[in-house]
């Protein structure tokens, strides 16, 4: 699960993932859950921090925006984060 937070006093953005507990995640994988995928954000604004695997440009949106991608391999990979300010 992912949160977005806005806080207007200093116009950032949090985009944060929920961390599952060791006992939670050991439970889901023992009847056959696990998470897999990629996550994909796509912006022009200024990224202060992010812990993505993987950031490139992407000019499709314009000559500012980046790609940022976390790759996901298993329910107990670290969680995706990421703090934009906007202007």
């Amino acid at each position: 699960m992912l949160s977005v937070m806005y806080v207007d006093d200093s116009r950032a953005v949090t985009i944060q993932g929920a961390a599952i507990a060791d006992k939670i995640s050991k439970q889901l994988r023992d009847i056959g859950l696990d998470m897999q995928g990629d996550i994909r954000v796509i912006t022009d604004a200024k990224v202060v921090s992010h812990n993505a695997a993987n950031e490139q440009p992407f000019p499709k949106k314009g000559p500012k925006f980046k790609m940022y991608t976390w790759k996901l391999r298993s329910i107990d990979d670290p969680t995706p984060k990421m703090l934009i300010v906007l202007q």
